[in-house]
């Protein structure tokens, strides 16, 4: 029988209130997704976001320095998506 594990996959943004598309379906930052390890999510950001009256433009993941598309598998660690 294989094992598999949960982890838990937080989404978050700065500032917070951004939509970010998780496999094509928007969500509000911050979230947290309830995953299975190896597990691949397509991540979108949108180009720009206003909150506020201010505009945001999308500048890059952290840590990955991908454009606003990024597949995001799921690792071995409750881990974080910025």
């Amino acid at each position: 029988m294989d094992a598999y594990f949960k982890v838990d996959v937080a989404i978050t943004s700065s500032p917070p209130g951004v939509v970010v598309l998780v496999d094509g379906i928007p969500a509000l930052t911050p979230f947290s997704l309830d995953s299975l390890i190896g597990f691949v999510y397509h991540l979108e950001a949108t180009p720009s976001t206003c909150i506020d009256a201010i505009i945001y433009t999308f500048q890059g993941w952290q840590g990955t320095g991908a454009g606003a598309t990024q597949d995001y598998k799921v690792h071995t660690l409750h881990t974080s998506v910025d």
